[in-house]
């Protein structure tokens, strides 16, 4: 199974409704807002935003998944969403950007405001469907 049919099964049981295309984003729309990074997203990101993009009720109910205009580049990493609090944030490795499916980065700030880091050894789709469901199925 793709990533945008995993995504689709697990937003329409979350929204108790069929996705339609508005609730996504074109990849002309993505390209254009990380055009500034100068960098391509992995395959499992841009499937998200394609399958979510504009679903603001999912990407900012608890945690928050950036919009691609909001990904920013720090300490190796591109980072793509924020714990609530902002007291964690996840990335993809910069060197894994060209991989489809790259592993999950959890960052830290210390008291120095450096980031640390540390595997969540999940793949991308993974970690953003455990995510989900974490928030809207045992969170609750």
């Amino acid at each position: 199974m793709d990533n945008i049919s995993r995504y689709k099964i697990l937003l329409e049981d979350i929204l108790e409704r069929e996705l339609i295309k508005s609730d996504g984003l074109s990849e002309n729309e993505i390209e254009k807002s990380v055009n500034n990074l100068n960098i391509r997203i992995p395959k499992a990101l841009e499937d998200y935003y394609i399958s979510a993009g504009n679903i603001n009720e999912i990407n900012e109910y608890h945690n928050i998944i950036y919009r691609p205009e909001e990904l920013r580049l720090t300490t190796g990493k591109l980072i793509f969403a924020e714990e609530n609090q902002q007291v964690c944030f996840w990335g993809i490795d910069l060197r894994d950007l060209g991989l489809e499916d790259p592993l999950v980065y959890q960052g830290q700030i210390d008291e120095n405001e450096i980031f640390e880091w540390y595997s969540e050894d999940m793949k991308l789709t993974q970690f953003i469907i455990e995510m989900l469901r974490w928030e809207f199925f045992e969170m609750e």
